[in-house]
């Protein structure tokens, strides 16, 4: 994204269009999502989209744009995995909206009135559930790697298995397509942080390496956007 350069008196100006743009083509998309059947329907809906974020980049909300242009990227272009996308790809510029100085009402003008809190929370569930992404453990000659059951609360879109994974096999864990943190600088366990949740792994043996998609994070703690790729693989390696 370029740097922001406008005064204070244009950056309000600019968010004011923004936020019109952007109601206009969220009632577009929405109309269009109606009917929307091939991948080359959306793609040419979001080169419109593309647009609108290049020329209204100064004053969109870093983490709104980098969402925006995740959702962007449906993982499934079937019929039914486009409509997934429509409704990832709806919350979020209704969150870019809501960051935008408010003219009309976002319910007058979209026939709705004020979003309750729980269809908010029912739209992050469907976001995380939506993007969430495969990450493969593989145990290369470690005892076995045990990891928690479930979490002390029901978090969307985090998936874990029940069994420890053995010497010479694997698991896989499911987590939201967003940015994690992964804490392998402490000797026997690794934590991986997401939605302000750490998840810990007990890991067991001489540990000699942990790659995490061929990167290697043992003795540190490493910064991760899953969304980068459909699928990730963790390699931890024993003597």
């Amino acid at each position: 994204m370029p740097n922001r350069t406008l005064t204070r008196k244009e950056e309000k100006e600019k968010k004011k269009k923004a936020r019109g743009a952007f109601l206009l083509f969220l009632k577009r998309l929405r109309a269009a999502c109606k009917a929307l059947s091939s991948a080359d329907e959306w793609y040419s809906l979001m080169r419109d989209l593309a647009d609108l974020l290049q020329e209204y980049a100064p004053v969109i909300p870093p983490d709104c744009y980098e969402r925006i242009q995740n959702a962007m990227r449906p993982v499934d272009t079937t019929r039914k995995g486009l409509k997934q996308a429509c409704k990832v790809l709806d919350v979020e510029i209704e969150n870019l909206i809501r960051c935008l100085p408010a003219g009309r009402s976002l319910g007058k003008i979209l026939g709705g009135g004020l979003v309750a809190a729980a269809i908010v929370v029912g739209a992050a569930v469907i976001y995380a559930e939506a993007t969430a992404v495969d990450i493969a453990i593989v145990n290369q000659g470690c005892d076995p790697i045990r990891l928690p059951a479930s979490l002390p609360f029901p978090v969307p879109g985090v998936s874990l298995p029940s069994a420890p994974i053995p010497p010479g096999g694997s698991a896989t864990v499911s987590l939201p397509r967003l940015a994690v943190e992964v804490d392998a600088s402490q000797p026997g366990q690794v934590s991986v942080r997401v939605l302000g949740v750490a998840v810990p792994y007990t890991l067991g043996g001489d540990i000699v390496s942990i790659r995490l998609d061929g990167q290697e994070i043992l003795g540190q703690k490493t910064r991760a956007n899953l969304g980068d790729r459909r699928a990730h693989e963790l390699v931890v390696t024993c003597r």
